[in-house]
């Protein structure tokens, strides 16, 4: 009897071996990755006042570039690998010239900074034709995340989304990606960090800027003004001017700045903390971050619109 006790004890452990070896032969998915590629102006955006943004924003206009692409305000580029899928884009206007002709022909002054504009994202071949020469000059940085794969698939279930609702066809700086609202180029990046619940206090503190943009110099109606003409000539000389104060009238700007994530990045890359690894190509700098160990968030992928004062509590 015991010796068919120990021939039937053999023969399951030998069959759960067996079992064991099947399963594990499946073929595993491997771990998801957000990659945030972050290029600042070139030569900085001056946010102290209304004369120095406008003077910033020449100089990064004139100010020749070494790369085919400019980005003379900063851009953000979002590369997402979930197993065999993958997408590799960002926000951009698709009319090119757009916010000059409306700051020099229709006078709209600091309505610049609200109007909505024709959008599109940037395909994968747009994206990575510029990668080899802006790893070689050092212009941008990166943060790359692994992921979860329920992480993983939240983020494409909204890149989908994002694409089937055509809100890529909306390209402004206030806008707000998860409100229906489209996005500038790093809102719509900031957007997946929020979805997978990586968008810390501190990147919050230290990634996004908030304005409070004088009425007056509000041109052609926008922000719900009332329609005048603002020259850009008065935008370069009103020195004196500065960002309005609570009680005065304004409209408030909340939004994300590529150099401010720059920098950041570039803070934390030479620093001693180790949350985060560092990851170097050619005179590019990054960081690395594991987060597969943060929970999905479970809230739903779209919001009703908010007042963006309550949005920035």
């Amino acid at each position: 009897m015991h010796k068919i006790l120990r021939i039937s004890g053999v023969f399951m452990l030998l069959l759960g071996v067996l079992l064991l070896g099947s399963l594990g032969s499946q073929p595993a998915r491997a771990d998801g990755s957000l990659t945030l590629w972050i290029y600042p102006s070139p030569v900085g955006m001056d946010w102290n006042s209304p004369s120095g943004l406008a003077w910033s924003a020449v100089k990064n206009e004139l100010v020749h570039s070494p790369y085919s692409v400019k980005h003379s305000i900063g851009h953000v580029n979002v590369e997402l690998h979930c197993g065999d899928r993958s997408i590799i884009t960002g926000m951009t206007n698709s009319d090119v010239g757009a916010d000059t002709r409306a700051l020099l022909k229709e006078k709209i002054g600091l309505g610049v900074l609200f109007r909505d504009y024709a959008g599109e994202l940037e395909s994968r071949e747009k994206v990575e034709a510029q990668l080899p020469e802006r790893l070689r000059g050092g212009a941008f940085s990166q943060l790359k995340i692994t992921i979860s794969d329920s992480t993983c698939d939240r983020l494409l279930r909204f890149d989908e989304e994002y694409r089937d609702r055509g809100l890529d066809q909306h390209y402004g700086l206030p806008n707000r990606p998860r409100m229906g609202e489209g996005a500038g180029c790093t809102a719509y990046g900031i957007a997946y960090l929020e979805l997978a619940g990586l968008l810390t206090p501190e990147l919050k503190s230290r990634w996004s800027k908030t304005i409070l943009v004088p009425v007056d110099m509000i041109g052609g109606g926008e922000a719900d003004t009332p329609v005048r003409k603002v020259s850009v000539l008065r935008l370069l000389f009103s020195f004196w001017r500065k960002w309005a104060k609570e009680g005065e009238d304004h409209r408030r700007l909340h939004f994300w700045d590529p150099d401010a994530m720059h920098a950041w990045i570039g803070e934390v890359f030479f620093s001693n903390r180790t949350d985060f690894g560092r990851v170097s190509m050619d005179r590019t700098f990054g960081l690395t971050w594991d987060a597969r160990g943060v929970s999905t968030p479970a809230d739903p992928i779209w919001q009703d619109p908010l007042p963006h004062e309550i949005m920035e509590e």
